[in-house]
C-alpha cells in the first residue's frame, strides 16, 4: 500500500507516450496529483470545466481547462488547443497528464488526435492504438468521427 507522501494512483492511469502524454480520471485528492508529480508530471489538461484539479496541482504543475461537455467530442479549435499545449510543453520537456471525468470519452479522443498529428496515424489506427492501451476510449460514433474529421483536417 501506497503511503500519503508517495500518493495514490489515479483510477484509468497510464502513459500513452512515455514521458510525455499520459491520462487518467479527473484526480480529485491531493493524494492523487502527489501521485502524478512523484509520477514527473509537469503539466495537467482538465477537458471537464466542472472537475478541476485541487489546488495542490496548480503549486506543482501548468494547468488548463478545455471544457468539452460529457459524452461530446471537442471543436476543431478545443483539439488544435490541446495538441499546442502538449507540443509546447514536450519543447520544455514537461509531461503532459490529460483528464475529462473517466478519462475516457473526451480524453481518448483528445489522444487518438495526438496520435494522428504527432505520429501519423490514421484515425483508425490512432482509435485502436488509444482502445489497446485505455480500454473503452473514444465511447460514441460521434467521438470516432471526431477523429476522423481530424485526421481530415490535418490533410
Amino acid at each position: 500500500m501506497a503511503s500519503k507522501e508517495e500518493g495514490i494512483e489515479p483510477w484509468n492511469f497510464s502513459w500513452v507516450i512515455k514521458g510525455v502524454l499520459c491520462a487518467c480520471s479527473w484526480p480529485r485528492s491531493n493524494s492523487e496529483i502527489t501521485w502524478l508529480v512523484r509520477e514527473g508530471v509537469k503539466a495537467i489538461i482538465s477537458l471537464s470545466e466542472e472537475r478541476q484539479s485541487p489546488l495542490l496541482a496548480r503549486q506543482h504543475m501548468d494547468c488548463y481547462v478545455i471544457p468539452v461537455e460529457e459524452f461530446e467530442s471537442p471543436a476543431m479549435e478545443q483539439i488544435d488547443e490541446f495538441i499546442q499545449i502538449c507540443d509546447k510543453a514536450a519543447l520544455e520537456n514537461k509531461p503532459v497528464c490529460v483528464h475529462c471525468r473517466m478519462g475516457l470519452g473526451r480524453t481518448g479522443v483528445m489522444l487518438a488526435c495526438y496520435l494522428v498529428k504527432n505520429y501519423q496515424q490514421t484515425a483508425q489506427e490512432a482509435i485502436r492504438n488509444v482502445r489497446l492501451m485505455r480500454r473503452y476510449s473514444i465511447e460514441t460514433r460521434e467521438q470516432e468521427r471526431a477523429v476522423q474529421d481530424y485526421e481530415n483536417y490535418l490533410q
